[in-house]
């Protein structure tokens, strides 16, 4: 991926954590919960939910994960985690909707 600034390439002291999920309702709850901090980082940066990205958004990161990177090669599992994005990124937007509307108010 070429870069437009210059980047300092290094290894990270320590270890990266990678936690999986035991459930498909353990998935929806931190899908819930991350959705919630990616909307208040996104309106803290001064970014905007439209009705378009509402709806455009989640389809196309639906469409980017499952065809593009596919994800239909990971069976029901795959469908799952390809509609689990574009669930995240549907909520991401409607609550940053609703925290530029509180804004308003």
């Amino acid at each position: 991926m070429p870069h437009n600034r210059k980047t300092k390439i290094g290894h990270l002291k320590g270890d990266i954590l990678h936690w999986t999920y035991q459930s498909y309702s353990e998935f929806n709850n931190k899908t819930e919960h991350f959705s919630t901090i990616a909307a208040q980082a996104y309106f803290d940066k001064g970014k905007t939910a439209s009705f378009f990205k509402i709806v455009f958004n989640p389809s196309w990161a639906f469409f980017k994960s499952y065809i593009l990177r596919l994800g239909f090669l990971d069976g029901i599992n795959g469908f799952v985690i390809c509609v689990q994005t574009a669930n995240i990124t549907f909520l991401k937007y409607t609550k940053l909707w609703e925290l530029q509307h509180q804004l308003k108010k």
